[in-house]
């Protein structure tokens, strides 16, 4: 083989293209992964995964974020409240529970049989989501005044940590659902947007004062014990082992080491397209990568294995003129609150891995299961019409999909499309 494999992403379309003898193969419309497989020796493919585009709602506008619990996404909607879906079937997200908020529905947390609204204005709403096709209202509660905005929510164990805009950090003990008291309180030197709660500490970022940490151990003496300011405004914050991960707005994306709270440092920060006023607004970490909402621009994704030192991994536009707002991965999915469209779903197409069998077969194969409601196709020419449909060749060996495809000249085509 010459030449070198390359990923390409485009709106809904996720391509693997091999350039041979510098001879760019053109993409083909509506393919979701395309892969040149020439059979003398190994070829590398420089992804993983790819995102592809399986499902939107596109029944409600305003998706600002969202939470998974079990079979079921809570989407805060804006004006439109929540909105609760089955998505056992992620390929056919159903729509199922709705209340409305009567406020802003800027942000939602779910544990056990309960999710918990910010509100804004309406401070923090407690709904029994026991019955997921009717959420009932159990509490609300708001502190901070006119300065007290709810926008972000967090619970671990038997507390709720509220990002309160200019009011700061409110925890409250939810042990009692439909009766949350209000225990705690953190300064924030500015405007609290967004808030993660890993072990003993809360981190808490937004407008003017950076990334700022708080010893909650007793959640009713709340103590500021790091700060590292950053230009930007952090919408998104996760955390994951000793690194903190902030979307920040126009600022991109940044990295903190917080293995010292005392002493965070800022050890990366990637840039990304804001040419458009696309600020990054929410990111999630999943093993080695980071997916990051970048507004218009989609969704961006970066390999963290050295956290150190980001990588560009891939990038999907969100492409029906919705904005990415807040995302959640889990198992090969990723789950998009997409503003003005809904809830987005998309796959996460693992990297298939090609060995030779002979002189004229090659077996390609990925994680089971094949995934359903795709169509494997196989041809000679890239850039002819005629591809012959493989779907049902897949076979399941030790936890991994597999089919044998015939090479001709040493060399062949197969693309997965929707």
């Amino acid at each position: 083989m010459t030449g070198r494999m390359q990923l390409e992403r485009n709106c809904d379309q996720c391509y693997i293209v091999c350039r041979m003898n510098k001879e760019r193969l053109r993409p083909i419309s509506r393919l979701v992964v395309f892969l040149a497989l020439a059979f003398a020796g190994a070829i590398p493919v420089c992804a993983q995964f790819c995102l592809v585009s399986v499902a939107r709602t596109n029944d409600a506008t305003g998706a600002y974020n969202l939470a998974l619990s079990g079979n079921y996404t809570y989407v805060a909607n804006e004006y439109d409240g929540l909105r609760i879906y089955d998505i056992s079937n992620p390929a056919n997200p159903v729509h199922v529970g709705h209340t409305n908020n009567g406020s802003v529905a800027e942000a939602v947390a779910v544990s056990g049989n309960y999710a918990y609204l910010a509100s804004y204005a309406g401070g923090m709403r407690i709904y029994d989501v026991s019955d997921p096709a009717n959420p009932s209202l159990l509490s609300s509660i708001r502190d901070g005044g006119i300065s007290g905005y709810a926008i972000a929510v967090a619970v671990a164990g038997n507390y709720a940590y509220v990002a309160n805009s200019s009011d700061g950090l409110r925890v409250y003990d939810v042990s009692n659902p439909a009766n949350p008291i209000n225990i705690g309180h953190g300064i924030y030197n500015g405007s609290a947007q967004c808030v993660a709660v890993a072990g003993n500490y809360a981190y808490v970022s937004g407008y003017s004062d950076g990334l700022r940490i708080f010893d909650v151990s007793d959640p009713t003496n709340v103590v500021s014990v790091g700060n590292i300011k950053n230009p930007g405004t952090g919408f998104g914050i996760t955390v994951s082992g000793n690194n903190v991960y902030l979307a920040n707005g126009a600022d991109g994306l940044r990295i903190y080491d917080v293995s010292d709270p005392a002493n965070p440092l800022n050890i990366a920060q990637v840039k990304t397209n804001n040419s458009a006023g696309n600020p990054a607004l929410d990111v999630k970490v999943v093993g080695n990568y980071t997916f990051l909402a970048n507004n218009n621009d989609g969704v961006r994704v970066y390999d963290v294995s050295n956290p150190a030192a980001p990588k560009a991994f891939g990038h999907t536009t969100t492409n029906y003129g919705g904005y990415a707002e807040g995302l959640v991965a889990s198992g090969n999915y990723l789950y998009l609150a997409n503003y003005n469209d809904g809830l987005r779903i998309f796959l996460l197409v693992p990297q298939p891995t090609v060995s030779p069998v002979g002189s004229t077969q090659v077996t390609v194969s990925w994680p089971a299961p094949f995934v359903p409601g795709f169509q494997l196709e196989q041809s000679f020419n890239a850039a002819g019409a005629v591809w012959t449909d493989v779907t049902n060749s897949p076979v399941t060996i030790s936890n991994r999909t597999q089919v044998l495809l015939p090479v001709s000249g040493g060399k062949g085509f197969f693309r997965i499309r929707s």
